[in-house]
């Protein structure tokens, strides 16, 4: 079970990586050098969703639970891997064969993340379909991952009804695919611990069963 290798999701966070329209770029500045001060160090700035992150439900819910309020038995575990490869939408077809229950997390794997760094990875990514989100939020799961940038586009309905059902998202996953072999996988997602709405989150995962 545990001699597959680690897979990293993390896009890295650098001054230059593509950033969601509106959001703020990320600013890395080098604060101290080892010349000077006899060591080097780094003031990083940067949104809540720059990059791979884990939006909690107090982003789109004004009551709702900050990034802090999740234990990591909610971020950390088994989870199950969806592949969606050429799908123009993430419908609970998707979903057939694969028993869903109370705890569970789920990686839906589009392959859009080849996209990442071009205007299409933020104009062309797939949704969920509402039937889909509503599957996923009556069926008990805690976490929703995507290689997507968002589940769906304004008015933000999906981001709603699985926030409601205090379902964690995380977006912007990268190397999917790598896993493309198992239907299950050990995840590991950490936020930041910050008590905000979303934090940027050191995301890996590897394979447990085919």
């Amino acid at each position: 079970m545990h001699n597959q290798p680690w897979i990293d999701l993390t896009h890295p966070i650098t001054e230059t990586m593509p950033v969601f329209p509106g959001d703020p770029p990320p600013q890395i500045l080098k604060t101290a050098t080892i010349e000077k001060e006899g060591y080097n160090e780094f003031s990083v700035t940067c949104g809540t969703h720059t990059g791979t992150h884990v939006d909690a439900p107090w982003h789109m819910l004004e009551d709702g639970a900050s990034i802090s309020g999740f234990t990591l038995n909610t971020l950390c575990g088994p989870a199950q891997l969806i592949d969606a490869r050429g799908k123009s939408k993430i419908d609970s077809e998707l979903f057939t064969g694969r028993q869903l229950s109370n705890g569970d997390r789920v990686l839906i794997m589009t392959g859009h993340s080849a996209t990442y760094g071009t205007a299409s990875y933020y104009e062309d990514f797939p949704e969920l379909t509402t039937e889909c989100a509503n599957l996923l939020a009556d069926s008990g799961v805690t976490l929703v991952g995507l290689d997507t940038p968002s589940p769906d586009r304004a008015p933000f309905k999906k981001h709603h009804i699985l926030m409601r059902a205090r379902i964690l998202i995380i977006e912007n996953l990268m190397g999917l695919e790598k896993l493309s072999s198992f239907s299950d996988v050990e995840l590991i997602a950490l936020p930041l611990n910050l008590q905000t709405d979303a934090a940027p989150a050191r995301v890996i995962a590897r394979g447990i069963s085919p």
